[in-house]
């Protein structure tokens, strides 16, 4: 008859502990991790991918130019913030992938420091209450395990100091990603996917928000969360994303 030997859970922990205090450092030096985007080694303070592929993302000055306009002119959104330009190829498109579709959530955090020292160096947004994320419906956040725009509020917030509202809106109706329709069609394809959390509408009255979205076309869907804050009595609606497009 075979005994099979079974290890106290107390001592499964410290073996475990001790592998990550021994074995994967020493990996670590045999094997250095790499940037995901280059294969250059990482440096002790990057995460995922190196400074020099960060430093070299398209910045969004001329995309912010051309879609700044017609947001602001909607009236729901006073002002936006961004910080690259999302393109068909490139670093940038890369990153995003990264965060949404691989799982390596130190791209959302690192994006939100970013555009956090930006929204620290401007006297509107630097003025904000609080962040508000775009929420993803039920089922997409099922199937990624996190929502990408909490961990870019994350980073702003550790830039920033300004705090994170994570559960002021909801989404109701599963809809297609943006990026997928035509411009004529996205406005419609959001109407009435959002609603306000009943038991946090309150905080709304009077304040400045910024939304926060990852990626930005036409900004349909930052129109429609910033409809509802404004009907919650907010003074002022902002939006930051990491990213636009043209």
């Amino acid at each position: 008859m075979r005994v099979r030997l079974t290890m106290p859970s107390a001592a499964r922990a410290a073996l475990a502990a001790l592998r990550r205090e021994l074995a994967l450092p020493a990996l670590d030096f045999l094997y250095p991790p790499v940037c995901f985007l280059c294969d250059d080694p990482l440096g002790p303070s990057d995460a995922a991918v190196c400074s020099g592929c960060w430093d070299r993302f398209a910045p969004a000055d001329a995309a912010w130019t051309e879609l700044r306009g017609p947001l602001v002119a909607g009236g729901v959104i006073d002002e936006l913030l961004a910080c690259w330009l999302f393109e068909s190829t490139g670093g940038v498109k890369d990153a995003v992938h990264l965060l949404k579709y691989r799982k390596v959530r130190s791209v959302g955090v690192r994006m939100g420091e970013e555009l956090g020292r930006r929204i620290a160096r401007d006297a509107l947004f630097s003025s904000a209450d609080f962040l508000v994320p775009v929420p993803l419906h039920r089922t997409r956040l099922r199937e990624r395990g996190y929502n990408q725009a909490d961990l870019l509020c994350e980073g702003i917030e550790r830039a920033s100091g300004i705090r994170p509202v994570c559960d002021l809106l909801v989404r109701t109706r599963y809809t297609e990603s943006q990026t997928l329709l035509d411009r004529s069609v996205r406005r419609a394809n959001v109407a009435g996917a959002f609603r306000l959390n009943p038991a946090r509408a309150g905080l709304c009255a009077g304040k400045r928000i910024i939304l926060v979205d990852d990626v930005m076309t036409t900004g349909a869907t930052l129109r429609a969360c910033g409809e509802l804050v404004l009907e919650a009595g907010a003074r002022s609606v902002l939006a930051a994303c990491a990213a636009l497009t043209k």
